[in-house]
């Protein structure tokens, strides 16, 4: 099971993206391809956020990561500013995880955290392992 499921993030997050940006850029332009590659990924994570039923800080973080950069994208109005907008909003991102490292409570390690207890680990006792 754990195979499938890497496979198909692998082809919803990159093969499938690459594939519509290719065969999308011509007759809808880049702006537009570059707006709709990021559509299978956006379902697919609500689709396996909503398959696992469980919060999560990685679930959390990746869907307000998706909802900020779709509309950052959409608000944008060309390819070029949109790339710009990628570059400012990554900075922003950057200075929110070194804060959480300033703070003494990295956000990786809640994300670690989550993964770990994804392959069967059981939470608590990992929690107090990583702290």
């Amino acid at each position: 099971m754990g195979k499938r499921i890497i496979m198909l993030d692998m082809v919803l997050y990159v093969v499938f993206p690459i594939v519509l940006w290719h065969a999308l850029r011509g007759p809808v332009g880049e702006y537009g391809a570059m707006l709709i590659c990021t559509v299978p990924g956006a379902v697919y994570t609500v689709y396996r956020f909503w398959s696992i039923r469980k919060v999560q800080w990685f679930g959390t973080f990746l869907i307000v990561n998706l909802a900020v950069g779709t509309l950052l994208n959409v608000l944008a109005g060309s390819a070029l500013q949109m790339l710009w907008n990628d570059v400012w909003y990554s900075i922003v991102l950057a200075v929110c995880f070194l804060a959480t490292v300033a703070v003494k409570r990295p956000l990786m390690l809640y994300f670690s955290l989550d993964f770990v207890e994804m392959q069967g680990a059981p939470r608590s006792v990992m929690k107090k392992r990583f702290f």
